[in-house]
């Protein structure tokens, strides 16, 4: 009888200690699993955010530098159509249309495509280019850059927003002029002189070379909003809150107060924020990375060089490392398994020898204690 009562406590002991053991192993491998899906959530956005701002920091180098460059040619442009204008050549009827031909040729690997003077009604007295053009009779005198040169205070250059041209050979293309006035030996008026860029050659040669892949999309814009240049070519000349006023979309208001910020602070910056994107199958709402350098290129005058990028692009690799940080987690998670049920097969195996043992021992007690008399 008393055998059966010690058998009854051990096993009641054995299913107490187990419980509690369950419980504890269970507590234990729940937290485990809790941390690690808490390490995948952290790793992933860890990744990235990372990731994010390498290809944000890639794009702003890449800003920065190409904003040098358009600064360097567009300063460079000033500087050599103001010498050129000073030059006694120019005057001289036999001599201007040698004084044009070094220019250019000295120009030919800078984008420039030709190289007018104009009598001081506006009429080409004498042209020089590179593509042929045939412009000496030509009247430019209704031309808003012809307008606008004879404006400018003296010794000062015009630059024109890119335009449609409508003369010569380049009619149709969009060019970029820098104009300066003329002036004799007695300080009189004489007419406009006007070096020609191809919008097209600017951009193959200074900007195509920044671009990250074949979805990242480059842009000059003017401080009031104004497309000087597009991949996009319908936007060209048009202003962008113009355009921004045909859409609506998720976080417009805060879009455009970021953009307003940044055209206003002339210094680089860097976005990561939902923009709408005028596509051929319509438009679509992506989210880019941007990156804006400025480039201030005569006096107050800015232009902002724009390079941005899909965000999916700065994930492109991101799939690889998340399907390793995965299979991590995965292999984590059947370690801790397979240890607590090592743990309970041990513990279980040690309750199992111990039970025995104590059983038998306390069975030897009972049958070789010696009977009270």
């Amino acid at each position: 009888m008393k055998v059966k009562k010690l058998k009854k406590l051990l096993v009641s002991i054995s299913e107490f200690s187990a419980k509690r053991l369950n419980l504890a192993l269970a507590i234990t491998s729940g937290i485990f699993l809790v941390v690690a899906s808490g390490l995948y959530v952290w790793s992933h956005y860890s990744a990235d955010k990372a990731l994010t701002n390498q290809m944000l920091h890639r794009q702003q180098v890449i800003a920065r530098s190409g904003a040098e460059s358009i600064e360097h040619l567009f300063r460079a442009t000033i500087d050599s159509i103001t010498l050129l204008s000073e030059r006694e050549e120019l005057l001289t009827p036999t001599e201007r249309q040698s004084a044009l031909d070094r220019y250019l040729a000295n120009w030919k690997h800078f984008s420039i495509v030709g190289v007018f003077l104009t009598d001081e009604d506006g009429t080409i007295v004498v042209n020089s280019s590179n593509v042929g053009s045939k412009l000496v009779g030509q009247s430019i005198s209704e031309r808003d850059y012809f307008k606008q040169a004879i404006r400018e205070p003296k010794g000062e250059v015009f630059v024109s927003k890119p335009f449609i041209s409508e003369i010569g050979n380049v009619a149709g293309d969009t060019i970029l002029t820098f104009s300066i006035q003329v002036y004799d030996e007695n300080g009189d008026f004489t007419g406009i002189l006007t070096s020609v860029f191809l919008l097209n050659d600017v951009v193959n040669a200074y900007l195509d070379p920044l671009r990250i892949s074949d979805a990242t999309r480059i842009s000059l814009l003017a401080p009031n909003g104004d497309f000087w240049y597009s991949q996009n070519i319908d936007l060209i000349d048009k202003n962008i809150y113009a355009v921004l006023d045909n859409f609506n979309f998720p976080g417009k208001s805060v879009f455009i107060s970021k953009l307003t910020s940044g055209l206003n602070q002339l210094t680089e910056g860097k976005l990561d924020i939902v923009r709408p994107l005028e596509e051929s199958e319509g438009v679509v709402i992506e989210r880019s990375l941007i990156a804006y350098s400025p480039i201030n290129y005569q006096h107050d005058n800015y232009l902002y060089l724009i390079v941005s990028n899909p965000a999916d692009e700065a994930f492109q690799f991101d799939s690889t490392y998340k399907a390793m940080n995965f299979w991590m987690v995965i292999v984590v998670v059947a370690v801790v398994l397979a240890f607590s049920f090592f743990v309970v097969l041990v513990v279980r195996v040690a309750q199992r020898d111990s039970y025995i043992e104590g059983y038998i021992y306390g069975r030897d007690q009972m049958v070789h204690k010696p009977k009270e008399k």
